[in-house]
């Protein structure tokens, strides 16, 4: 499939290797919205984007809910704002296609952080200071509450910022992903 908007997002994605923050918007249960912010932890081979989560969270039932949601990551080093809307596969076993990014996300995440995935739900009431002391104990393999997110874009909206010292116009393409062909139209930023 020819993905005219791939080369972009990858070629942004590796120019700003520090900048990895992003914000997703879901729609909770009850239908209000819901931003916040994820870490960007690599692309799949297709671009589309993952991220790792706990099961336990707003955001993993929002998406149980309603699998659609839309990420915003804005890049200062390029000058550059993409917003991938899509659905999202959530992956939380060893018997998954993308088992082994998971571990590898799992092994690389830390000690502390592993232990806190293992201990109490997120947005649990604290009745006294975090410990480590008071975490269960660190596991080789990811929980099933640690989950894989991948986003799996239907549109992508793909705006450049043209700096102060330059003499054009920002530039945004949206395209979309019809009957399984992805088509751009250039609009005004």
């Amino acid at each position: 499939m020819n993905i005219p908007w791939l080369h972009d997002w990858q070629r942004a994605y590796e120019q700003n290797p520090r900048d990895r923050a992003a914000q997703i918007a879901t729609v909770s249960k009850d239908h209000a919205p819901e931003v916040r912010t994820i870490i960007l932890r690599g692309l799949h081979a297709n671009g589309a984007p993952y991220f790792m989560g706990d099961a336990r969270t707003d955001k993993y039932r929002a998406l149980q809910h309603h699998n659609q949601l839309e990420l915003c990551v804005s890049w200062r080093d390029t000058g550059e704002q993409f917003r991938l809307r899509g659905h999202v596969t959530c992956e939380q076993s060893q018997e998954t296609k993308h088992a082994s990014i998971r571990q590898a996300l799992w092994d690389a995440w830390g000690e502390k952080n592993r232990r806190m995935c293992l201990g109490a739900a997120p947005g649990s009431i604290l009745t006294k200071p975090l410990s480590l002391d008071d975490l269960p104990a660190d596991t080789p393999e990811p929980p099933g509450q640690f989950v894989l997110f991948t986003l799996i874009p239907e549109k992508v909206d793909h705006l450049t910022l043209v700096t102060k010292n330059s003499s054009g116009f920002n530039a945004r393409v949206v395209y979309t992903l019809e009957a399984g062909v992805w088509r751009g139209v250039r609009v005004v930023a």
